[in-house]
């Protein structure tokens, strides 16, 4: 009789506990297609967000494409001779007010009678503020590499400047002795 009674107990623990799992399937089944309907919703509005950024990625390449077409089609201006209007840094009051002119130099196969260095400064001197590609695409230089070393040179004799990855003419202004004499007195006190 004991043992019927603790048989019997154990069958009602496992009526308890088959019954407790069928709940916790259902439970399980019901958070498992939620779970799924969630990462559906997740994966659409992945999709939707990769989407809108490719489309605005794209716009903003064109917008700055854009810009930068318009900027180099509108002529160098010279300094302004009003007063409270200050002309642009470092740029040449000589230059004259026209777009760069796409001259091609002579590749290796034709005779170089253009200077590709001086070509580079006139560049840039007609146009600052552009950046290595436009000037490489303006003088039609066959290697990229060599704007590059042009650029160092020019930099190198103080002939231009970099701000930005863009470069500028750099006027030369000569400085009298005395400025020198008085830069000096300055900084040995």
């Amino acid at each position: 009789n004991h043992m019927s009674e603790f048989l019997d107990q154990l069958r009602s623990r496992l009526a308890d506990a088959t019954e407790r799992h069928k709940i916790a399937t259902q439970r399980h089944q019901a958070t498992n297609a939620e779970m799924q309907a969630a990462q559906q919703r997740f994966n659409a509005a992945t999709a939707e967000f990769t989407a809108i950024g490719q489309e605005l990625f794209g716009w903003a390449k064109a917008v700055e494409t854009e810009s930068r077409r318009e900027e180099l089609a509108k002529p160098v201006q010279g300094p302004a001779t009003e007063a409270g209007v200050q002309a642009q840094p470092n740029v040449a009051p000589s230059v004259p007010a026209k777009t760069i002119d796409v001259v091609p130099v002579p590749t290796d196969s034709q005779p170089s009678e253009v200077n590709k260095t001086a070509h580079m400064l006139e560049l840039i001197q007609q146009r600052p503020c552009l950046t290595p590609g436009e000037l490489w695409t303006a003088s039609k230089i066959p290697n990229r590499g060599y704007v590059y070393s042009i650029l160092g040179r020019l930099k190198e004799r103080e002939l231009v400047t970099e701000r930005r990855g863009k470069y500028y003419f750099r006027v030369q202004v000569a400085k009298s002795a005395e400025m020198k004499q008085e830069g000096e007195a300055i900084s040995v006190q």
